[in-house]
């Protein structure tokens, strides 16, 4: 059984995957997770450690440390683990990194083996070329490690000795980068462009094929030599039940990076979408299966959309144009930009009719004292007016913002709650949370209900009396929280 991922939480199934309990936050950054029962496991770090478990991840002990090192008294950070195969409950093998002193001048790369459960780890290779990217045995004495340029390297002594058994593929771009094993024969690799390379001889012999060539695998994982499953960089995942020859697509994934999605029919939906060339604005028309680009732009992201109805809607984003605001009349065919001077921090636009409209998270007055600002529209968007929230210097930036109607309106800082009664003319500030728990989220059901959400272990806070006093609720999780949203009292 394994996996990996970065700090928590630790989930855990026991029912297939139907329910997932939270373990609590992962020591460490985690890059592989191996379990050889239900209770006993190992965990890698990228900071160069190996972790232990005999109880179910309710605790982990250290089992190797790369050594400090010191050159003149500098100390010289270890490097991160990469790969990490359990043999069986005594024997293992890491591969990783390592940063040496000046006799070993920079990065060089590292084998290490323990055949006593980790009280005791032997190097077997050091300082050979090549990016690695992962390791796996079949047993004690076969195994491999990947590197660059699509390259599978074998040993058949325990890591004595080391050769090439396939590639390098010349094209530089291609990255082989999990390796997963079945004893007694059987290994699969995948990485970039949808690469696969599997051997069914224990490696005397080894096939070249692609899954897809415009998805770059991360991880691949068998239960026997039939079944496996594969999965890639935006969340598309492949099933096989012939060991590899054949794969079907059973998700597409989404190559985006949605910041907010806004759907009017079950059918018809937009977002907003950003992150380094995937800065544009999208819409499906087939319940979010496909996504077509409507607007595209450079630099920064779209942070918010806002649909009024199935024609007229709005947009803003913190990209590099100077242009942030947008307006669509036509279901999003085209966008026209809006000759509005916004920041490079907006956060969202907000409307609670098509005449009363709030734009939320721009600042004013740097490079002195920053201000937050709230622009607000009361005749759809002709002619907008900012109005400061707080005149303290550096005011947290407003993350989130709640319309219940024209004159009633809620926005949510770091510092605390804001309201507006007349439209978003004047705001007060109703709650101050002195402890500056992280809130990134707001919302309202009506004048009395709403509820917080933030990075505070599962931080939920519900007030019944409009944002005046706050309670913490038990959210059931220690995880950052984004976004929150009810229907009613009960359903959110």
């Amino acid at each position: 059984m394994g996996g990996g991922g970065t700090y928590g939480p630790l989930l855990r199934t026991t029912d297939g995957g139907e329910q997932w309990s939270s373990l609590g936050y992962t020591p460490s950054l985690l890059t592989h997770l191996r379990f050889t029962s239900l209770d006993k496991g190992w965990a890698a770090t990228g900071s160069g450690a190996v972790l232990r478990t005999s109880n179910a991840a309710a605790s982990w002990d250290s089992s190797f440390q790369w050594p400090l090192e010191f050159d003149e008294d500098v100390w010289v950070p270890p490097g991160p683990i990469v790969g990490l195969s359990v043999v069986d409950s005594t024997t293992a093998y890491l591969i990783g990194e390592r940063r040496f002193r000046r006799g070993f001048p920079g990065m060089g790369n590292i084998i290490a083996r323990t055949t006593n459960s980790g009280a005791v780890w032997d190097t077997v290779r050091i300082n050979f070329p090549g990016s690695v990217t992962d390791i796996a045995f079949i047993n004690k004495s076969r195994g491999w490690y990947l590197t660059d340029s699509a390259t599978v390297f074998g040993t058949t002594d325990g890591g004595g000795t080391w050769r090439r058994e396939f590639g390098p593929i010349p094209t530089s771009a291609v990255l082989l980068r999990d390796l997963y094993t079945v004893a007694p024969t059987h290994a699969w690799a995948v990485g970039d462009r949808g690469l696969l390379v599997r051997t069914t001889n224990a490696g005397t012999t080894w096939v070249e094929s692609t899954i897809d060539s415009g998805v770059d695998f991360q991880s691949i994982v068998f239960v026997d030599h039939l079944v496996g499953w594969c999965g890639g960089s935006y969340g598309e995942i492949f099933r096989t039940n012939d060991g590899g020859v054949t794969w079907t697509r059973l998700s597409r994934g989404a190559p985006h990076y949605f910041r907010a999605v806004e759907f009017l029919t079950p059918q018809k939906g937009w977002a907003a979408s950003g992150w380094i060339e995937d800065v544009r604005l999208y819409r499906t028309t087939d319940v979010g299966l496909s996504w077509s680009p409507q607007l595209s732009a450079t630099g920064g992201y779209f942070g918010d959309i806002e649909m009024i109805d199935t024609l007229l809607g709005w947009a803003v984003g913190s990209i590099a144009s100077p242009f942030k605001l947008f307006k669509t009349t036509n279901a999003g065919d085209t966008w026209q930009p809006q000759p509005l001077t916004l920041g490079t921090s907006v956060q969202g636009v907000v409307f609670a009719d098509a005449r009363h409209g709030w734009i939320y998270g721009d600042d004013v007055g740097s490079p002195g004292p920053e201000y937050q600002v709230v622009h607000r529209t009361t005749n759809g968007g002709q002619t907008w007016s900012a109005v400061v929230l707080h005149t303290n210097a550096f005011t947290p930036t407003v993350l989130d913002f709640a319309a219940l109607d024209s004159p009633t309106a809620w926005c949510v800082s770091q510092r605390g709650v804001y309201r507006t009664l007349d439209g978003g003319e004047s705001w007060h500030m109703i709650f101050h949370d002195s402890s500056l728990a992280y809130k990134t989220s707001i919302t309202f059901i009506d004048a009395s209900h709403g509820w917080i959400a933030g990075a505070d272990r599962g931080l939920v806070l519900h007030t019944t009396d409009g944002g005046i006093s706050w309670r913490r609720q038990a959210s059931g999780t220690n995880m950052q929280l984004e976004c929150i949203r009810f229907a009613d009292t009960r359903r959110g």
